[in-house]
């Protein structure tokens, strides 16, 4: 079988850092993969994770739109919403990290480098329990309405530093 994930790039934070970015991200693959591990906040209050994509630069522009699905650990009922026209994508929003509970997430950039349609990005997210109010799993469906390929992704925090140790690692799918 042959390996169709190539891993391009691993951070892992040696202090706190308000973001993340991976840039000059070559177009040879047909998807992309950003996986998080052990990702938790430095200080402050619980947070989401947002992201910005770009070519060259980030967009910064209310150019995204997410729809989410999940449910916290603290409710047998399950959320939805939808958000059009913000300036950052989501990883997570109603479940949250914070300085003592961690978050994993993968972001699927599908069809990254096509310069004919608007980029989708799959994100799932969970949370480890500890406070139940924030703990969960979720599941977004993110839209970025431009047509440029995508070279760069910068990661970041609603509010506050990631902490010290967050992993971060983006991988290549190769075209079968």
């Amino acid at each position: 079988m042959p390996i169709t994930y190539e891993p391009i790039a691993t951070t892992t934070l040696g202090s706190a850092a308000a973001d993340v970015t991976f840039s000059s991200i070559s177009g040879s693959y047909t998807d992309l993969i950003l996986s998080f591990s052990n990702v938790k906040m430095a200080s402050g209050t619980d947070t989401a994770i947002n992201f910005q994509v770009g070519n060259g630069s980030v967009d910064t522009g209310s150019n995204y739109s997410f729809t989410i699905m999940g449910a916290r650990s603290a409710s047998s009922t399950p959320f939805s919403n939808r958000l059009d026209n913000t300036t950052t994508g989501r990883s997570n929003w109603y479940t949250s990290i914070t300085t003592s509970q961690a978050g994993i997430s993968l972001m699927h950039f599908m069809n990254y480098s096509n310069t004919t349609t608007y980029k989708t990005i799959l994100t799932n997210s969970r949370v480890d329990p500890g406070d139940a109010n924030y703990s969960g799993v979720e599941t977004i469906v993110n839209l970025w309405r431009s047509t440029s390929a995508i070279n760069t992704i910068k990661v970041m925090p609603n509010s506050g530093n990631f902490a010290t140790g967050s992993m971060f690692t983006l991988y290549g799918i190769k075209s079968a």
